[in-house]
């Protein structure tokens, strides 16, 4: 994953520096949805529909994976067999 900033208004991010580690990371999966639909739509319909639950998909499965302890490094060794 790689991070970018976004301006909020100072209530909003109070809000933000208050909430649980586990708040933020749903917010952030929520977020990275909803930007992946309005950053990078590909056409509009079925198409986007199923971009969109594999998106969902796969953050739900990296959040089961990270609350479950598995890191980047554990899975790329996984992944190559190492």
């Amino acid at each position: 994953m790689e991070r970018i900033v976004i301006e909020v208004d100072e209530r909003l991010a109070r809000a933000w520096r208050r909430a649980s580690d586990k708040k933020r990371k749903d917010i952030g999966n929520k977020l990275n949805l909803s930007l992946s639909r309005e950053l990078m739509r590909q056409n509009e319909g079925e198409k986007d529909k199923k971009t969109d639950d594999y998106l969902y998909f796969l953050n739900e499965l990296r959040n089961d994976m990270t609350n479950k302890g598995l890191t980047s490094s554990e899975l790329d060794k996984i992944l190559n067999d190492d």
